[in-house]
């Protein structure tokens, strides 16, 4: 069970780590093939879609353990 929970915990990690990978590197071609204005306005907007994302992913599983 442990081992599991852990591998579970890494894959989180991993699933996080890319995220942040594919964030800072999307945000760093945007800045550089656009004016600083429109760049943040993309960062905005990634944040938002992640942070809503995130948000549905929590819910469903609530609602999943809820029902089993």
């Amino acid at each position: 069970m442990e081992d599991n929970d852990y591998d579970d915990d890494d894959d989180d990690d991993d699933m996080m780590m890319v995220v942040m990978m594919m964030g800072s590197s999307s945000s760093s071609s945007s800045s550089s093939s656009s004016s600083s204005s429109s760049s943040s306005i993309y960062v905005v907007v990634v944040v938002v879609v992640v942070v809503v994302v995130v948000v549905v992913v929590v819910v469903v599983v609530v609602i999943v353990v809820v029902v089993t």
